[in-house]
């Protein structure tokens, strides 16, 4: 897990493919007004879906991962309630979905709040 501000996105381009062409599209996109929904951007291979949502206390939260996509989260206001555990000592909820690249597991890790300021 990386938290780090957008002006900072050079530093993680060479992590893996996609990462550069998200960062940039954040950067160079105002997405305060860009509606719910699920967009393909750039070459087709990377896909932004923009939501909103109640957040959950931690109590009642699981944890998603994935095996071959990575997730780049973006905030554009409010907080968010994170959650950080290695995924090897998480519980698998049900089985992965190889389709989706997603599992859900057990939220046993250490919360913590982001709080986004401009």
């Amino acid at each position: 897990m990386i938290i780090d501000r957008i002006e900072n996105a050079t530093l993680y381009y060479v992590l893996a493919p996609g990462i550069e062409e998200a960062l940039e599209y954040i950067k160079n996109n105002d997405l305060s007004n860009t509606e719910l929904g699920s967009y393909e951007i750039g070459k087709g291979k990377v896909r932004m879906i923009v939501n909103e949502y109640e957040q959950k206390c931690n109590d009642r939260v699981t944890m998603e991962a994935h095996r071959e996509n990575i997730d780049v989260q973006y905030w554009v206001t409010g907080s968010e309630l994170m959650g950080y555990a290695p995924l090897q000592s998480q519980s698998l909820l049900g089985p992965f979905d190889e389709e989706k690249d997603f599992g859900n597991y057990a939220a046993d890790a250490t919360f913590f709040k982001l709080w986004i300021f401009r």
